[in-house]
């Protein structure tokens, strides 16, 4: 009697007795991760904003070389219209 008391009152013990459970969080907590966001942020705007910009560029100086090519060839067609201006005078 006295051996079953005993194992029970150990039982008891141990299924009453608090059990380390770690709790984890999802994810970092508070202004770390906030400020690493952030940051993270930034640094993709500022990337977006550079590859903008580079092509940005190349499509002014590939506007800026039609243009120029347009010009030219205007003023080649101007030479010819007076070129043939005159010869219809003359005849």
């Amino acid at each position: 009697m006295f051996a079953a008391t005993a194992i029970r009152s150990t039982s008891r013990v141990a299924s009453k007795a608090p059990m380390s459970i770690r709790a984890y969080a999802d994810k970092a907590s508070g202004s770390v991760d906030k400020t690493f966001n952030q940051r993270e942020q930034t640094q993709e705007n500022m990337y977006v904003r550079q590859q903008e910009l580079e092509q940005l560029k190349a499509l002014r100086k590939k506007t800026q070389q039609e243009l120029e090519a347009k010009q030219k060839e205007l003023a080649d067609i101007e030479a010819r219209h007076e070129t043939a201006q005159k010869a219809s005078e003359q005849k």
